[in-house]
């Protein structure tokens, strides 16, 4: 079975699942040996020995654990033929010799291990061995190479001078470019430019010569990286343009990496370049203050100079330039502070652009730039910096001024009158200043206008009455400020008006007299303080007929529910919850088309919004959402916590359609209409903290979507209805009401007052009740303790594993199970990993370990040890030898101590326990030879410590610090860790920027800081990460552009960078990445070229807003095999499939909700089709896709997975769809599909035949697929699908054919919501792997098949709502599920449903005055409690009184010698 594949396997279906586990650590559920991986694992023994050679027949292997045993010799080479092998663990062995380097070519290989072994030489380079951390290598002292920190000696270099003057001049070339970042003499700094210099005199223009030494002692002052300036003639060298007479005009080195080594960014370098006009440096790491000296003197023709986005500080000096050429000028975001000089623009007379944003400027905005460059100056940009002061009143001698921005300083004062003569200012944004005053009307001349932001100041007064003629206004931003008054008339005049916010001001009126509608554009409008206008006056109101969300909650609105709203006739979320509305429920308010008519609401588009909205549904503690269309947030109507009064109206009734109905908090009374049994889509209610009074209507019982309902604090009386839905609730959805009474609530309804019939009893008959009685109590103590401990896991376990002590009973205890001594007799090495260890009450770990003073190895992780690891205990100061620390997986709580117990520790794990506090700083003094540490999974707290890598620099390799509650900014000293390779942070609370010197760490290969709150953007210094093979940012907020310079990371294999606020396009350098496997960048802002990485395998970009075709040029992405752009805005989906029909390699094609309402292609060429030959995945979910399923489909022969949920695909299920050979996954749900289910379906080769599924191929995904609870980090396999058939919620009829008894691998099957009729087909049963099967909502009739009781993995079952009779068959299985599964069927009887079958006269609970003293009537004879008790005692103590006696003889054979064992109890 090992050597051959078997193709004729039988089937090796179990009766119950078994739990297994490969690698001794995590347990995985199976239901067939199928599922088994192919495996050896006889780890943990004393095996001795060498591997034979023969191991290399077993081809099929797909794990080998020979761990922690003794076997020696060699690898064998022959270990490489395993080609399946995806775990080789040989670990603590003692293997030696060197690695066989054939063990390269294992591509499937994703655990490998050979640490604590002699193994040594240079490991094999290859991409699966260097992927593996350094930890899978430890412990072999001899060996060498990456990943391990210990480089192997290189061969001694034979310099070979000879050779003709060009070799020699390359060569000087070379070694230019090595000095470049080394440490130089300066003597040799100067031969070599006079050698350069004499070397170029004969070859390039005269000018380029002084210019060429020029631009070398600009490369000098830069410490890394090193420019590729190496070639005779200057003009070619990159970043460099010369003019037609060979002088230098254009220096443009942005996004290099570059540094100065001094702190002067000095003219001195390039005072030669006197015909320079364009100079960009902008994006790099430039360090120091601009010269005084002259650095702009001497660049007399500069007309660009871009410095922006560096660390440049000090102050700006006197003057701008020599000359009157400077046009642009970028300073902005770097560290710059102090006042600009008013003599700074003395000679800007042409300058247009000037952008010293973000910087820590101070003093006033000068007033003289608008003098000095009134004819030209098109943009200022002061914004993010310190500036104070009111505004220069010169802005109007900026003629042609276009954008002025000035926002988040310190201004003040009012705005300057003669600002309205800048006629050609587009936008104007100084918000969250000081600002004060009214705004002008004068502001009207400011026609350009397109953008008005002025929000966060003190503006007072009225909006200009003649706001209006501002025609090309767009975004209008004013509020926080004191604004009053009402609203001009003419703003509605601004028709391109897209943002208005006046939203935190002192504004009154009326604005129902505003047709908002004549606002075309507006996309988002806010308003808050406001009284809600009274529609009653507006019979001909035609606004808002495109709306389709209402959000006016938390405005403090005033006044009544407006009738206007009955009028918006796409209105299906209505949200006016937490004003102040006062008023009734008005009738009309119960007739919106959208929640009354499914007609109309098929009729509306559901496609994506242009902008993502968010919100949270009315329950505790909901958390906010983003939704991206309408159709994923339920129909509503939100009134909450108003002054809503009087009855909730009857015609609530009729809003069929709507699924969320909030009255919480009111006033409003009477009683519950029972109208509202008509909403069978509701899914919320909560009518809770009113006056609502009389009983719960029982029909409300019948709403069977009902998740969440809420009637607290009323009035309410009786008894509450009885149904799934309502005793399923808490009891706090129906306190507060007095005289409320059932089930959930602790007070009962009233008793029924029955008659004993039975008093006349003798007493023969009393003595046979005793004895019955007696015997029942002591079975049920016997059982009680016995039966729990047979069938309870963990009280079974913890009996008999504490009834055996450690195997520890030889005199010698270096022969003891975990132990190993040194030659001298002491203990070094004690490994009791997974056994089960748990402390005894009082005792800790220091007390029985104190003495082991020679200890340099402690493996106790995987058990259960408690207590604290703090200083009291003195743990860590008696173990003053231990290298390996290992105390994972336990329960250990408490702070860590102040300090570790010596300089010796290499490795310290103390992940997944329950440790708190912050890490000392003092913890890491000692930690010199620290490699390893680990503290995951804990609940630590405060930053991440900053003295790790001051202490530990020059071994730590690895650091995990991830699933804790860490917060703030990330250390500024992880750059020290000169040899860390790992780094992990993620899911905490991290923030701020990412430390800029962790781009120090140039040996890194993984950072993982997933879930935190980092921001601000990644760094171009990135590119110093050359060994960087994993990137995970995903779920923080980062922003800005990814960096050109990312492409140079030619090792990363992994980018995750989803669910950021990222943007721009993709940089085309990301191409470089040749060895990227996995590219995750859904859900930002980003705007994709796909067709620049020709190497990629697999992208994902879910959730971009990404528009448009998809365009030929991706069919350059030859190995393109996984595909992902779901949740876009993607059209054209035949011109999709036309294309990527040809993308040979293409494996998964996920392309969900795009494409809303196209028609599914089926043209593509059926007869000679040879499209989508490898596609084993195809998923179109939630696209509202017309037509019916394609006939190309059927050519499409090796697609496993089909995913074609939530569209609008009608016809019938076609019958060559059952003859897709590699099919197994079908989901249809929520169609339009008809007709009956076909029988062919039922003979689906992967569902019928185990021998089919044998011999189907196991490929792995580029991509993790996310499965249908939840995303996972998991690789998975196809087959870890579930194989299903789902086509819930279609209008599909006719009988269940009896053949669905042949799909025997099947686990799924759906086929609720249709119109099925019949009997329920007895051959389900055969379905022996069935975990889930929903027949509900059909029109199925007669019993249940008893032989569904046979169905052992059945966990989901619902048959409800059907015509289903008779009784529900008894089983384990049946009994478990809810009520709910069977209600709806009237004629349904039997548990667990309330109606009982042909209940037995002679047997049950006896009613009377006397019920409370008996237990129950067995023919006749009554059983009373005190007996039964008795009895219970009896068997209670006769059970316990062994297991005592049992115990107490073991401990007290206990001698001193057994002193740890006695400790712990496994």
């Amino acid at each position: 079975m090992l050597v051959s594949q078997n193709n004729n396997l039988s089937s090796d279906d179990l009766e119950l699942p078994i739990y297994f586990t490969a690698d001794g650590k995590r347990a995985q559920q199976y239901n067939s040996l199928l599922f088994f991986p192919v495996a050896i694992v006889i780890m943990n023994n004393n095996m001795t020995g060498y591997i034979p050679n023969e191991i290399g027949q077993s081809k099929l292997l797909r794990v080998l654990n020979l761990a922690n045993n003794f076997f020696s010799g060699k690898i064998p080479d022959q270990t490489s033929n395993l080609n399946d092998l995806a775990t080789l663990d040989l670990s603590v062995n003692h293997f030696s010799g060197n690695m066989p380097a054939s063990l390269t070519s294992l591509n499937f290989l994703a655990v490998f291990n050979v640490s604590y072994n002699n193994v040594e030489g240079q490991i094999p380079t290859g991409t699966q061995l260097q992927s593996f951390g350094a930890s899978a290598f430890e412990g072999n002292p001899n060996l060498c190479g990456l990943p391990l920190p210990n480089e192997c000696q290189p061969p001694l270099p034979n310099d070979d001078l000879d050779g003709d003057d060009n070799n020699r001049i390359r060569s000087h070339g070379l070694y230019f470019q090595l000095c470049l970042g080394q440490p130089y003499h300066p003597i040799a700094q100067y031969l070599l430019l006079i050698l350069l210099g004499s070397i170029s005199s004969t070859h390039i223009h005269a000018y380029s010569s002084s210019e060429r030494t020029s631009l070398l002692s600009f490369a000098l002052t830069l410490s890394s990286p090193s420019l590729n300036w190496t070639s005779l003639d200057c003009c070619k060298w990159e970043g460099i343009t010369c003019d037609a007479v060979g002088r230098v005009t254009h220096l443009h080195l942005s996004s290099k990496g570059l540094k100065l080594k001094g702190d002067l960014f000095s003219s001195s370098s390039l005072s030669n370049l006197t015909h320079l006009t364009y100079l960009n440096l902008s994006r790099n790491s430039l360090r120091g203050s601009l010269d005084q000296a002259g650095f702009f003197l001497s660049l007399g023709r500069l007309e660009v100079i871009d410095l922006s986005f560096n660390f440049l500080s000090g102050e700006l000096p006197g003057s701008l330039s020599s000359s009157n050429n400077i046009r642009m000028v970028d300073f902005s975001s770097n560290r710059f502070h102090g006042a600009i000089p008013s003599s700074f623009f003395q000679q800007a007379k042409n300058l247009s652009h000037f952008n010293v944003t973000n910087n820590q400027f101070t003093g006033y905005i000068p007033s003289p730039i608008c003098v000095h460059s009134s004819s030209l100056i098109r943009l200022l940009d002061f914004s993010y910096n310190n500036f104070g002061g009111n505004l220069s009143r010169t802005l109007g001698n900026c003629s042609k001024l276009e954008v002025f921005r000035a926002g988040h300083n310190n201004l003040s004062g009012s705005l300057p009158e003669d600002i309205y003569n800048s006629t050609a200012l587009e936008e104007l944004a100084i918000p969250a200043n000081s600002f004060r005053g009214g705004i002008s009307n004068r502001i009207v001349k400011l026609t350009n206008l397109t953008v008005l932001d002025l929000y966060l100041n003190q503006f007072s007064g009225m909006l200009p009455i003649d706001i209006g003629k501002l025609s090309k206004l767009k975004v209008l931003l004013l509020h926080s400020n004191n604004l009053e008054g009402s609203l001009p008339p003419s703003l509605l005049n601004c028709t391109n008006l897209m943002e208005l916010n006046l939203g935190f001001n002192l504004l009154d009126g009326d604005i129902s007299a505003y047709n908002f509608s004549r606002l075309g554009q507006l996309r988002k409008l806010v308003f808050v303080s406001e009284e809600m206008p009274d529609g009653d006056h507006i019979a001909d109101f035609d606004g808002f007929q495109n709306l389709r969300i209402l959000a006016l909650n938390g405005c403090e609105l005033t006044g009544q529910i407006p009738m206007w709203l009955s009028k918006l006739k796409k209105l299906e979320i209505l949200d006016m919850s937490r004003d102040r509305i006062t008023g009734q429920i008005p009738k009309e308010l119960c007739t919106l088309p959208m929640l009354v008519s499914e007609q109309a609401a098929a009729q509306v588009d559901h496609g994506y919004l242009e902008l993502p909205f968010y919100a949270s549904q009315p329950m505790p503690d909901a958390s906010i959402l983003q939704f991206n269309s309408l159709s994923y947030y339920p129909p509503s109507i939100m009134l909450g916590n108003n002054s809503i009064s009087g009855n909730i109206p009857t015609e609530i009734g009729k809003l069929q359609l709507l699924h969320i109905l909030d009255l919480s908090a009111n006033q409003v009374s009477g009683n519950i209409p029972d109208q509202i049994s008509n909403l069978n889509n509701l899914e919320t209610l909560d009518l809770s903290m009113n006056h609502l009074s009389g009983e719960i209507p029982a029909s409300l019982a019948h709403l069977s979507f009902l998740s969440s309902l809420n009637v607290s604090y009323n009035n309410l009386e009786g008894e509450i209805p009885k149904s799934t839905q309502l005793q399923g609730l808490n009891v706090s959805a129906f306190e507060g009401n007095p005289k409320l009474c059932g089930s959930p609530l602790l007070n009962p309804c009233q008793p029924f007052n029955g008659t004993d019939s039975d008093d006349d009893k003798n007493d023969g008959n009393q003595i046979l009740g005793l004895s019955i009685s007696v015997v029942l109590g002591f079975i049920i103590g016997l059982v009680g303790v016995c039966g729990s401990l047979l069938l309870i896991k963990t009280w079974r376990d913890a009996y008999f594993n504490f009834l055996y002590t450690l195997n520890w009973t030889s005199f010698d205890c270096c022969n003891w199970e975990g132990i190993t001594c040194n030659q001298d007799g002491w203990i070094t090495h004690l490994q009791l990993p997974s056994k089960g260890l748990k402390l005894k009450e009082g005792t800790f770990l220091s007390s029985s370990l104190g003495n082991l003073t020679h200890l340099t190895h402690l493996n106790l992780s995987h058990n259960s040890l408690y207590g604290s690891l703090d200083q009291s205990t003195g743990f860590f100061s008696s173990l003053n030898h231990l290298e390996i620390l290992d105390l994972s997986y336990n329960l250990l709580s408490g702070e860590l101590p102040s300090s570790l117990p010596s300089q010796n520790i290499r490795k310290l794990d103390l992940s997944s326990n329950h440790l708190h506090g912050a890490i000392p700083t003092s913890f890491f003094q000692k930690a010199l030879n620290l490699t390893s540490f680990n503290v995951s999974n804990n609940t630590f707290s405060g930053s991440i410590p900053s003295s790790i890598c001051l202490h530990s620099s020059p071994l730590i390799r690895l650091l995990d610090f991830s699933f804790n509650e860490f917060s703030g900014k990330i250390s500024r000293g992880l750059g020290k860790c000169s040899k860390l390779h790992v780094f992990r942070a993620g899911h905490n609370d991290l923030s701020g920027l990412l430390s800029d010197d962790i781009y120090n760490a140039t040996t890194v290969e993984e950072i993982s800081l997933p879930h935190n709150s980092l921001d601000g953007a990644i760094g171009e210094r990135i590119a110093n990460l050359t060994n960087l093979s994993i990137l995970d940012l995903n779920s923080n907020v980062l922003t800005g552009v990814l960096p050109e310079s990312i492409g140079k990371l030619s090792k990363l294999k992994l980018l995750l960078l989803q669910f950021n606020n990222l943007e721009g396009s993709l940089p085309p350098s990301l191409m470089n990445c040749t060895s990227l496997a996995e590219l995750n960048m859904g859900f930002n802002n980003l705007e994709v070229s796909l067709y620049s990485c020709k190497y990629l395998k697999a992208i994902r970009l879910s959730g971009n807003d990404l528009e448009g075709e998809i365009q030929p040029e991706i069919l350059s992405l030859k190995s393109l095999s996984f595909l992902s752009l779901g949740y876009n805005r993607m059209t054209n989906i035949a011109k999709a499939m036309k294309i990527l029909m040809h993308c040979k390699n293409l494996v998964v094609l996920s392309l969900a909700s795009n494409f809303v309402g196209e028609e599914f292609p089926d043209d593509l060429g059926v007869v000679d089709f040879e499209g989508f030959q490898n596609l084993r995945m195809l998923v179109l979910r939630q696209c509202e896709l017309t037509g019916q399923l394609p006939t190309w489909l059927s050519k499409v022969k090796k697609l496993k997975i089909l995913a074609l949920e939530s569209n609008r695909i009608t016809g019938t299920i076609p019958s060559w769809l059952g003859t897709l050979p590699r099919l197994f996954f079908i989901q249809l749900d929520n169609n339009q599909i008809s007709g009956e289910f076909p029988k062919e379906l039922c003979k689906l080769p992967m569902l019928v035949s185990e021998s089919s599924t044998a011999q189907d191929d196991d490929i792995y995904l580029e991509l993790p697929l996310y499965g249908f609870q939840g995303p996972t980090l998991m690789q998975y396999k196809f087959f870890f699908f579930p194989p299903a058939i789902n086509i819930g919620n279609n209008t599909i009829s006719g009988n269940i054919p009896t053949e669905i008894g042949q799909l025997q691998l099947l686990r799924s099957l759906s086929l609720s919501n249709n119109n099925f009729s019949g009997n329920i087909p007895e051959q389900l049963s055969d379905l022996k792997n069935l975990e889930n099967l929903d027949l509900s909502m059909n029109h199925l009739s007669g019993k249940i098949p008893l032989s569904l009781t046979s169905l052992n993995f059945l966990s989901s079952f619902n048959v409800s709502y059907n015509n289903l009779e008779g009784g529900i068959p008894t089983s384990t299985q049946l009994q478990s599920f809810n009520a709910s599964a069977f209600e709806g069927n009237p004629k349904l009887c039997g548990p667990p449903l309330s109606n009982e079958c042909l209940p037995n006269p002679n047997k049950g609970i006896k009613k009377g005055k006397n019920n409370n003293q008996y237990l129950v009537d067995i023919n006749g004879q009554q059983i009373p409690w005190l007996s039964v008790v008795l009895g219970f005692i009896v068997g209670f103590l006769g059970v316990c009184s062994s297991i005592y006696i049992h115990i107490w003889k073991m401990y007290t054979v206990c001698d001193d010698n057994s002193m740890y064992a006695a400790t712990v109890a496994r």
